[in-house]
Parts: structure tokens; sequence; C-alpha cells
């Protein structure tokens, strides 16, 4: 898989099945080069792992249909770049090979008659995901796949309300964003910070027990929640009695 923006070029990118390979890490799995100045590059998470440190992910040969994560990272002003593959190998009948590009929410079957030309937030990474394998299961895992990605963000009222001293907030992300959910007294003034990061799309919980930043137990009364991710804010009043 290769990936090119305006100045840089990233095709170290493998992944695929080979003889004597495995499921889990190997020798053919190549851990990304540490402390490496790029300003693209690509990384696999090595079999769900969620943990993006491959830049070469090769599995068991005698396993057909799997499901491989990438992410795409790249410096300031390389935001525009076209996603290419190129097939090592004799393609047998009834092989389909499918990407999921996550923030559109599309699924590519003629990845490499095409590629795909992405547009991403420098600052944040670019979630795709490679389906290969009989034709039934890509495409009844793109469609699973699709189906367990949210598709809009949300923050839930917390849980339980009013509550002492433990409460828990869900919230949602339909693609990888940076993240802040803080929690705000009535006087508007920001007491507790829960959430300040990345995160990764999907479904999500966080806890606040009630504490401020510097670990003071908050007294009764009403306190609010305020999600802000991308062009989005939400806000829920709580109730802490005691």
């Amino acid at each position: 898989v290769k990936a090119k923006s305006k100045r840089y070029t990233h095709n170290s990118m493998e992944i695929g099945r080979r003889v004597y390979a495995k499921e889990s890490v190997d020798i053919f799995d190549t851990p990304v080069f540490p402390d490496v100045e790029e300003g693209l590059k690509l990384s696999s998470d090595l079999n769900g792992t969620k943990e993006f440190k491959y830049m070469r992910d090769v599995r068991d040969f005698d396993e057909l249909n799997g499901v491989w994560n990438l992410k795409i990272d790249s410096r300031k002003g390389e935001n525009e770049i076209f996603l290419s593959g190129v097939f090592k190998g004799n393609i047998f009948e009834g092989l389909s090979i499918a990407i999921i590009d996550i923030p559109k929410r599309e699924v590519i079957f003629d990845f490499l008659d095409r590629g795909i030309q992405i547009t991403k937030d420098s600052r944040v990474a670019y979630d795709i995901r490679v389906i290969i394998g009989e034709s039934d299961y890509v495409e009844k895992m793109s469609d699973e796949i699709l189906n367990n990605i949210p598709t809009a963000y949300y923050l839930s009222q917390n849980y339980p309300n009013p509550f002492n001293p433990l409460t828990k907030l869900d919230y949602n992300l339909p693609l990888r964003s940076k993240v802040n959910i803080s929690i705000y007294n009535v006087l508007g003034q920001e007491i507790k910070t829960l959430v300040n990061e990345v995160k990764e799309y999907g479904y999500h919980s966080v806890s606040w027990n009630g504490n401020d930043n510097a670990g003071r137990e908050m007294s009764s009364g009403v306190y609010f929640a305020r999600i802000t991710s991308q062009s989005f804010i939400k806000t829920r009043k709580m109730l802490l009695v005691k």
C-alpha cells in the first residue's frame, strides 16, 4: 500500500498472507522505524490490537479472510493524499479486496484499479480498513464495520443522575478526533478535565468521581459536562447530591 502527498511518499506498508507466517507477531511483521521524522506515514495495528506500531502485517496463509486496520499520519500542510495498492502474487477466482474510508463512510471495491484520494486534517490521523477474502465475507464485513461506527458525534446524559459520588457519560465519535470533555460549575468555571486528547472513532465512556482537578471533593449542586470535538459542542446538566 502506497501513500503519496505533495512532498512525501510512503511505500513501505505491506499487508497480506504468506506461507509460514502467523496470525500473531512474528519475523514477517516489521515495526515502524523508531525516531524517524517523516512527513507522511502509514502504520498498521497488527491484527486488530489498536496499537499502530507496524509497517508490515503479514499473517497465516491457511486463513483467507481478514481485516487490516491502517492509520495515515502526515505533517502540517500535507492534507491531500493519494492512496494506492499493488497486489503481489496471483489473484484467484473469488478473491475480493475492499477499502473502507472511515471518515467518509465509503467502501471502495476497485481500490487496486484506481486508488483513493483523501483529504485529512494533518493534526489527526486518518483511518482506513482493508478487507481481503471471499466476496461474501468482504461484503458482509464491510456492512458490519460501517454499522458499528457511530454516524454522528454524541454525548449522553450522565447516569446515574442525581449521583453521589460517581457518574458516567457515554460519547460517540464517527471518526478519529481531538476531544475535550470537562466539568463546569454554575459560575461557568472549569473544575475538572475528564478527556483532552485524540480518541479513535467508536463508542466511548468516561466517569467523574465528583472531585476537581486538584482532587478536592465538590459540594452538592448543579454541574455541567461539556464535550467539544471538531465543530460539535454539547452540554449536559448534572446534579451532585450528598
